[in-house]
């Protein structure tokens, strides 16, 4: 099964998680990521870019093949609308970009952890670690192989389990081909039966869920931690240390950003 496939990737190297040092604090000291509502980020307008091409895919079907397969990519579509929780990680513990956009004025951290890892925390959640498509062909092609194999695949067993978590998932997998070089993976999955906590966003309440980085009875595994652009990098980096110490992490290699600092 070509999904299966596509929920078990991994990439090479580490995975970072951009944030600013309320962020780093939160995670280090609550040993968890937010996973934030989907329509309620500023990549809300590339996830409904997956719900659109999806719907286009569905009108140009054969008419038998709309009424079976259609139906059901439908309910896909209104899963990514309602209920998809998204974290975002990229490839890229450097990126000037990532800090511009998401680590201003000299506030930035990269937090790496090992992707495979990553995927078992995210499974146990019922969450899924899919890299991001940028190139409008490889979208096309992967909706082409989601919607032939949901008509060709007996959906019973495992293979009901995945399609129906990580089929509207795999939609997440969709970004507008000007952030490339992101790099991005994310970490998708919905809230039903999950509580849903809430927080100041840029533009309103933000909806989230807290997805554990640590199993019961180990310490948080994370293995590099890059401070962005900064005035005085070295004591940033000192802060950082003392911040593992004080939160009981076992201390991670943590790096300054190559990226000069600018007012």
């Amino acid at each position: 099964m070509a999904l299966r496939g596509f929920l078990n990737e991994l990439p090479d190297g580490l995975l970072y998680h951009y944030t600013d040092a309320n962020g780093l604090i939160g995670i280090l000291q609550n040993k968890e990521i937010w996973a934030s509502s989907a329509m309620h980020l500023n990549d809300a307008m590339e996830i409904r870019e997956g719900a659109k091409l999806l719907e286009k895919y569905i009108r140009d079907m054969k008419e038998d093949e709309r009424q079976f397969v259609g139906g059901r990519l439908r309910h896909w579509i209104q899963w990514v609308s309602e209920e998809m929780l998204v974290a975002s990680f990229s490839q890229e513990g450097d990126q000037l970009g990532q800090w511009r956009a998401y680590c201003p004025q000299g506030n930035g951290f990269s937090i790496g952890v090992d992707p495979t890892y990553l995927q078992l925390l995210a499974n146990r959640q019922e969450f899924d670690l899919l890299s991001c498509l940028y190139d409008s062909g490889e979208k096309e092609r992967f909706l082409q192989i989601l919607a032939t194999e949901l008509k060709n695949e007996p959906l019973s067993g495992d293979a009901f389990h995945t399609y129906w978590r990580g089929g509207p998932a795999a939609l997440a997998r969709f970004k507008h081909e000007a952030f490339r070089q992101e790099k991005e993976w994310r970490v998708v999955g919905r809230h039903r039966h999950k509580k849903l906590e809430f927080r100041k966003g840029r533009f309103g309440v933000v909806p989230y869920v807290g997805i554990p980085l640590k199993l019961s009875g180990e310490n948080l595994k994370i293995k590099r931690i890059v401070v962005g652009p900064n005035l005085n990098p070295e004591v940033a980096k000192a802060a950082v240390a003392k911040l593992c110490v004080a939160c009981d992490v076992p201390t991670p290699e943590i790096n300054s950003s190559v990226v000069p600092y600018r007012h």
